[in-house]
């Protein structure tokens, strides 16, 4: 493999690909974007076109030899058997989020990986921002005393009628779709899984998915509670409260890479804002992959054990919800 750039396929053409990670692959000096892979032609063309590389079809992504890793954006109830298709081809896999729709999934992507050396990374870019790091790093060093309860949101407004979120036969449904990001920021601030868990979700019997939900994970020595879902005004935001103050932020799982902003710090002596600089998460999620795959992640974290405990949850949610799938 060439030691400068990833020669990279995207199996799929979702919205997330062509706003945010197809660009980005494009603008990357290390990243080669060699074709675009569609069940629909015209829309792989159209990719094709506009991204300057080949269209294909799933399986023609799989089996060109130019390829070292693959990009899958499909819809969540597709990742499994296309997630280990691509390591089966021998290619390295970048899976959009949510990584899988059970634990069972999951783990057999993740252990085929692993036996095979190959990377299988979750496409979670807010974790790869100066933002989680700083709000971390900044309860870690006391700067709110001990930390008490985390509140995170990520809500946004009801989804239209022919959206993919809103079929179930694709792993629709607002626990696989946005669950994942502030469930993985409240997991952050702890090592070991929650004892407890208390659970409500409102689901939409007519489309058969889950529409929003309100979770609480309750640890010896801290709770977190989390809100996500469809219909909501949007939210995006987390708080942690201390025995001696609160931190907080907006915009922290949708960062335009042009915005800056703060972390705010509220004690007793005042408040004062924590500047967090403008990045481009996307890119550096991407440069955390390629390292990855060349074996030099100093990161200290094993991707395969945080994409299963996050799961473990999402697995625990969903069968409270609907029950043995």
């Amino acid at each position: 493999m060439d030691q400068r750039k990833i020669k990279i396929g995207a199996l799929g053409c979702s919205s997330i690909a062509a706003k945010a990670i197809l660009p980005t692959v494009v603008g990357s000096t290390n990243f080669e974007l060699v074709a675009v892979g569609s069940r629909d032609s015209v829309k792989a063309g159209e990719f094709a076109q506009k991204f300057d590389c080949d269209a294909t079809t799933y399986d023609g992504l799989l089996d060109d030899e130019r390829i070292d890793a693959v990009y899958v954006s499909l819809p969540t109830g597709l990742h499994a058997e296309w997630g280990m298709k691509v390591l089966h081809a021998g290619k390295h896999l970048l899976m959009e989020k949510t990584f899988a729709a059970s634990l069972i999934d999951s783990e057999k992507i993740i252990k085929f990986a692993s036996r095979h050396g190959l990377v299988a990374m979750e496409s979670l870019q807010y974790l790869h921002h100066p933002l989680y790091h700083l709000a971390l790093n900044s309860v870690s060093e006391g700067a709110i005393g001990v930390p008490l309860l985390i509140e995170a949101c990520f809500g946004i407004p009801e989804r239209p009628a022919g959206d993919i979120r809103n079929d179930a036969t694709l792993g629709g449904g607002a626990i696989l779709d946005t669950l994942i990001y502030p469930l993985s920021f409240c997991l952050g601030f702890c090592e070991n899984d929650p004892a407890d868990l208390h659970i409500k979700c409102d689901v939409d019997e007519a489309r058969g998915v889950d529409v929003r939900g309100f979770l609480q994970m309750d640890w010896s020595h801290l709770s977190a509670q989390v809100a996500y879902g469809f219909g909501f005004f949007y939210q995006n935001h987390f708080s942690v409260l201390g025995s001696n103050g609160r931190l907080s932020a907006s915009r922290v799982f949708t960062r335009p890479k042009d915005f800056a902003g703060s972390i705010i710090i509220e004690t007793q002596s005042g408040v004062n804002e924590l500047p967090v600089p403008a990045a481009d998460h996307y890119a550096s999620m991407l440069e955390a992959f390629r390292s990855k795959i060349f074996g030099e992640d100093d990161s200290g974290t094993n991707e395969g054990d945080q994409i299963l405990r996050r799961i473990r949850i999402i697995d625990k949610v969903m069968k409270r919800t609907y029950g043995p799938r």
